[in-house]
C-alpha cells in the first residue's frame, strides 16, 4: 500500500511540473516537460537529504509565499468583483465528499517522509522533535483549509485539478488598457505567473525527497527479504542505494508521460492514502 501511494505521489508531482509549463509554454510538449523534469530530479534523488538543506529550506519558504499570494489575491478578487464562476450544483449535503476524501488525504499524508526529514534536523531532544512535527502537521492542515475555501469559491465550477493554474488567466483590473492601471496590471501579471510556475519549481524539491523515502524503503525491504526477515546491521553500499532510488524515481516519470491527468492520479493515490490512514492503524491495533 505504501509503495502504491508513493508511486502515485511521484507520478502526480511529475504531472504537476508538466502542467505548469504547459500553461505558460507550448501546450503540446508534455513528454518534453516530463523529460526536462527528470533531468533535474533524478540527480537530486541520488544525493542525501543533508546535502540539500539549503535548497529545501529556501523552497519551503517559497511555498508559504505562494500560498499567501493565492489567498490574498483570491480574497481581493472576491471582495471587489465576486466569484469568477458559480459553484457546482449539489444534489445533497454530502455530494462530492467521496471525491474530496482521497484528495484531502493525499495532500496531508506526510508521515512517511518524517524519518528522512528528521535526520539532518538538529534539536535538543526527542520531545522537541515530537513538538516540532506536531505543530508542522497542524499548521499544514490549517493552511490548506484556510486557502482552499476562498480559492474554490472564487473559481467555482472552473476550478482546475491543479488550483494554481487558475491564475494563468487571473486579472484584477477592469480596463487593462487604462494607463492609470498599468503598474497594477504588471504587478498582478507577475504575481499570477509566480503562482502558476512556482509549483513546477517546488516539486523539483519534493520529488527527490519522496524518492529518497521510497527508494530507501524498497532497499530495506529487499535486504530484509534476503536475510530471511532479519534486519542487517551492515549499512547498504552506495551503489545499492542509488539503484534502489533509480527504481523508485523512473517508473513515475514514465507514468506521467502516459497519463498526465492530475485529478485521475490523485483520486487513485488518495484511496491508498485513505486506506493507510483510516483502516491500517485500526487493523494493526487488533
Amino acid at each position: 500500500l505504501i509503495s502504491d501511494y508513493m508511486l502515485g505521489s511521484l507520478w502526480c508531482y511529475a504531472a504537476i511540473f508538466a502542467a505548469a509549463l504547459e500553461a505558460n509554454l507550448a501546450p503540446s510538449g508534455h513528454v518534453l516537460y516530463v523529460g526536462l523534469f527528470a533531468v533535474f530530479v533524478v540527480p537530486l534523488s541520488l544525493k542525501d537529504l543533508a546535502d540539500q538543506k539549503a535548497v529545501q529550506t529556501l523552497l519551503a519558504f517559497g511555498r508559504v509565499v505562494m500560498l499567501a499570494v493565492m489567498l490574498v489575491t483570491a480574497l481581493t478578487y472576491l471582495w471587489s468583483m465576486g466569484p469568477i464562476a458559480p459553484m457546482p450544483k449539489r444534489t445533497g449535503p454530502f455530494d462530492g465528499v467521496a471525491a474530496l476524501a482521497p484528495v484531502v488525504t493525499f495532500s496531508l499524508v506526510l508521515h512517511h517522509s518524517v524519518p528522512q526529514i528528521v535526520a539532518p534536523v538538529k534539536v535538543r531532544s526527542e520531545f522537541d522533535k515530537n513538538v516540532l512535527f506536531r505543530r508542522a502537521f497542524v499548521g499544514a492542515c490549517l493552511l490548506y483549509a484556510l486557502f482552499a475555501a476562498p480559492v474554490a469559491y472564487l473559481f467555482g465550477e472552473k476550478t482546475q485539478s491543479a488550483a494554481n493554474l487558475g491564475w494563468a488567466t487571473y486579472h484584477h483590473v477592469h480596463d487593462a488598457s487604462d494607463p492609470r492601471d498599468a503598474l497594477k496590471t504588471r504587478l498582478i501579471a507577475w504575481l499570477a505567473q509566480f503562482v502558476v510556475l512556482y509549483p513546477a519549481v517546488n516539486v523539483l524539491a519534493t520529488y527527490p525527497l519522496n524518492v529518497i523515502t521510497f527508494g530507501d524503503a524498497l532497499l530495506a525491504a529487499h535486504r530484509r527479504f534476503q536475510a530471511n526477515g532479519e534486519v542487517s546491521a551492515t549499512p547498504p553500499s552506495r551503489t545499492s542505494v542509488r539503484i534502489a532510488r533509480l527504481v523508485a524515481a523512473v517508473p513515475p516519470l514514465i507514468g506521467a508521460c502516459i497519463q498526465p491527468d492530475i485529478s485521475s492520479v490523485t483520486n487513485v493515490t488518495g484511496c491508498f492514502g485513505l486506506f493507510l490512514c483510516a483502516v491500517v492503524p485500526g487493523v494493526l491495533s487488533l
